[in-house]
């Protein structure tokens, strides 16, 4: 019901959708453009790279074409590492910025418009009011800044440990893996960030249903996500289960749409499951509004049935 109401509303609400794509695009230019400074530094570096054969598979990598992701993940992990080490042997300064703009400052913009996106549907789901995102953005950018920098460490951590785990998967020596890998890569994948989610899920609507700081809200917002564990974990594992499983199909270039595409729904079910978690009503439409009972009637109902 949750991901099935959380689709609805994304079409319900195309534009934001595009607006937020567009932002995203509008935040890719603007990194771009602060690293294009050291383009000419690392250009031999960057050059050796992208022209590797490993890398060139990889950008072609996918079911419906040339072969599978897996296929070709140990030879990409082998060369982002040899490039890795030699900017980090040539030239440190410029790793050290590219990792903060990629691995720090990137993740904030996006976490902002995540925000922001979350804002918008607090107002249309409360009372049906349509705000424009520039207009949200600005409004909501000193709490949306604060979030977006907890936010995109919390995800650093986890995404980090995430790799190595999958990086390990890779290298496990059994003759025949390579066939199973696909399907451990989807199903473990979407587990794993299933897991990550179940500890955002209630965090921007704590902070914007609430009014909590970002810090307070991380907590409360994992204890509501906890009340009901069912509803959340299999509407995060379904989306992020059809992400994975259009990745590994269509390959790199498929997420450019997958991304941000999928970002909204979640931003949007993370509403909904708060919404749904604390009793709230809240406007699918203007004639259709859901009513979910709160958690304790909830727990009553159990309680009487087991008596009966």
């Amino acid at each position: 019901m949750t991901f099935k109401s959380a689709v609805k509303l994304s079409f319900l609400n195309l534009d934001k959708v595009w607006k937020y794509v567009l932002y995203r695009i509008v935040v890719w230019a603007i990194i771009i453009g602060l690293m294009s400074p050291c383009f000419r530094v690392i250009g031999n570096a960057f050059k050796d790279f992208t022209n590797s054969s490993a890398f060139k598979d990889f950008m072609s990598a996918g079911l419906f074409y040339s072969g599978t992701i897996t296929d070709v993940a140990k030879g990409i992990i082998v060369e982002v590492w040899a490039f890795i080490t030699l900017l980090a042997t040539n030239q440190l300064f410029v790793l050290i910025y590219y990792a903060f703009l990629l691995l720090v400052l990137l993740p904030t913009l996006m976490n902002m418009g995540k925000y922001a996106v979350n804002s918008m549907m607090y107002g249309y789901m409360s009372s049906y009011a349509k705000q424009s995102f520039s207009t949200t953005y600005i409004s909501s950018f000193g709490k949306a800044f604060v979030f977006g920098i907890c936010r995109s460490l919390f995800n650093l951590v986890f995404n980090m440990s995430a790799i190595l785990l999958f990086v390990g998967l890779v290298n496990i020596p059994s003759e025949g893996f390579e066939y199973i890998m696909p399907y451990i890569f989807v199903v473990l994948g979407a587990l794993i960030l299933t897991l990550k989610q179940m500890f955002v899920f209630g965090w921007a609507p704590s902070m914007l249903v609430c009014g909590m700081n970002a810090i307070r809200a991380f907590g409360f917002g994992i204890k509501t996500t906890f009340r009901r564990f069912g509803i959340s974990f299999v509407t995060s594992f379904t989306v992020y289960l059809l992400s994975l499983l259009l990745f590994v199909g269509f390959g790199i270039y498929s997420l450019i749409v997958i991304v941000p595409m999928f970002s909204i729904v979640m931003s949007i079910a993370e509403m909904i499951l708060f919404f749904g978690n604390h009793g709230m009503k809240y406007y699918i439409d203007g004639d259709t509004i859901i009513s979910p009972k709160r958690h304790e009637e909830l727990d009553k109902i159990k309680q009487i049935k087991f008596l009966l």
